[in-house]
């Protein structure tokens, strides 16, 4: 008696795309995130480098008030912001000491996929830069 094999393979590609299909999903979203959280951080320290340059230049002028050099400061880091960053969810701080002042800009960074924000355990990543100058 002679085994008759059955040689059918119609439905194998189909499976073996329904198994790679999650992965290459996964790696897909996350260069995506990787690539926003990358132009975020650019963003960043962009803004805070123009924001500390300016500073270093008003800090000492003296025909500005310190409300006036404060909202100076601040906005030549959200012109930058505003190229990318949405929302409430930016800061900028600015600090002196001594002959230096410093700008720290930060950012929230949420998830655009709810995945990721499952994957790492939270749904938001802090992001920030500082850079100090000195003052003029």
């Amino acid at each position: 008696m002679k085994l008759k094999i059955i040689n059918d393979e119609k439905g194998q590609a189909v499976v073996e795309f329904a198994v790679v299909l999650p992965v290459l999903l996964l790696i897909i979203l996350a260069t995506i995130t990787i690539g926003m959280m990358i132009y975020t951080q650019t963003l960043l320290v962009l803004a805070s480098s123009q924001a500390a340059r300016t500073a270093s230049y008003v800090i000492n002028d003296e025909s500005y008030n310190d409300e006036t050099k404060v909202t100076m400061i601040k906005n030549a880091a959200y012109n930058i912001l505003n190229n990318g960053i949405n929302g409430t969810d930016r800061d900028v701080d600015i600090y002196l000491e001594g002959g230096l002042v410093s700008v720290k800009v930060s950012y929230k960074f949420r998830y655009i996929f709810p995945l990721t924000g499952e994957i790492f355990d939270k749904s938001e990543y802090n992001l920030s830069y500082t850079t100090t100058c000195v003052i003029n």
